[in-house]
């Protein structure tokens, strides 16, 4: 057996144990960065997905009141809600998985801004806070679940290679 440590290897120990291997990263980090990524970009998929389903269910809520002014919020308000944030944040996801390695760094900086967009949205947005305290029967978390995939995309930015 080889004394060399493979490229998945050194992800894993890093992954698992929180360690970089001796002999330093090869590829700069990059191969740990995608790795995070990955599993924070899923987590996020499942997270706006979630939101998406609750959002429907909602304005279908809204629509069946017969009240004029909530059938306008839910067919033009509710679908416009992420309007500004959602795109910058698919075309860093984008730019990341597309990326080459030296390249990963520029992507990670346009995904850490895309990501504090969207937090700073969460924090702020009266329009979230209200579909979030809605009273119309049916979940709504959107705080709740794009937060802590947020949070996720945030912590695997961190691990990005830097830029040279």
């Amino acid at each position: 057996m080889s004394g060399a440590t493979s490229d998945a290897q050194k992800v894993w120990i890093e992954r698992v144990l929180g360690v970089t291997p001796a002999g330093g990263e090869g590829d700069g980090g990059a191969a740990a960065f995608r790795e995070a990524w990955a599993a924070a970009w899923d987590t996020w998929l499942d997270a706006i997905d979630t939101v998406d389903a609750q959002i429907d269910v909602l304005g279908r809520a809204m629509r069946a009141t017969g009240d004029e002014g909530l059938q306008n919020i839910a067919d033009n308000g509710l679908p416009t809600i992420f309007d500004g944030v959602r795109m910058p944040l698919v075309a860093a996801g984008m730019q990341i998985s597309r990326a080459t390695d030296a390249a990963l760094a520029g992507g990670a900086a346009d995904a850490q801004k895309a990501i504090a967009g969207f937090v700073r949205l969460l924090a702020t947005d009266k329009k979230i806070a209200a579909c979030d305290e809605s009273d119309f029967g049916v979940s709504v978390s959107i705080r709740g679940t794009l937060g802590p995939a947020l949070k996720k995309l945030a912590d695997a930015v961190k691990r990005s290679p830097k830029q040279a």
